[in-house]
């Protein structure tokens, strides 16, 4: 009976996790719905200081959501060759493919603009979301990294759920 009552606390504290409002940096929140299977922590192999949202499937990470801030906002229209342009000197072959790309509204109307990229780093293909959001001063890059490759439709799809939800802080 014990047992029963304890997987019963976990089921509904882990609910109670995912219906809540997290803060991602400075100036962005997010209220992922709850039927995902996410958490909000410190991932100290990934940054020290700042908390990422960790998707889930089953008890393996399938990714994980961390923020970027860029000075320009509306203003500056080279966000897109900037990144490319960063994320192909970066890589081992110095080839970057776009794998996806498109657009989508927030509920709260807002555009975000997303490309997912792959690349060679350290002989494994790695891809990333990276989804852009900008406003009058400030532009934010939400970067998902996809832990499996063979996932990156579903992944995909999760991050635009999450991302639907985002709003601006002041």
């Amino acid at each position: 009976m014990k047992n029963y009552l304890f997987v019963i606390f976990a089921v509904f504290c882990s609910s109670v996790l995912s219906a809540e409002t997290w803060k991602i940096g400075n100036h962005i929140s997010v209220s992922p719905p709850e039927d995902m299977d996410l958490t909000f922590q410190i991932l100290e192999e990934y940054d020290e200081n700042e908390k990422v949202l960790m998707g889930w499937d089953d008890e393996e990470l399938a990714y994980l959501i961390s923020l970027d801030e860029q000075p320009g906002g509306i203003k500056n229209s080279k966000y897109w060759e900037g990144i490319e342009r960063e994320l192909k000197n970066n890589s081992e072959n110095k080839k970057l493919t776009i794998l996806n790309e498109g657009s989508y509204l927030s509920d709260k109307e807002m555009e975000i603009t997303y490309k997912i990229f792959s690349w060679q780093e350290e002989g494994e293909i790695v891809v990333f979301m990276h989804n852009l959001i900008k406003n009058d001063k400030v532009a934010y890059w939400v970067m998902v990294y996809i832990v499996d490759n063979k996932k990156i439709h579903d992944v995909a799809n999760k991050s635009i759920q999450i991302l639907k939800t985002v709003e601006l802080l002041k």
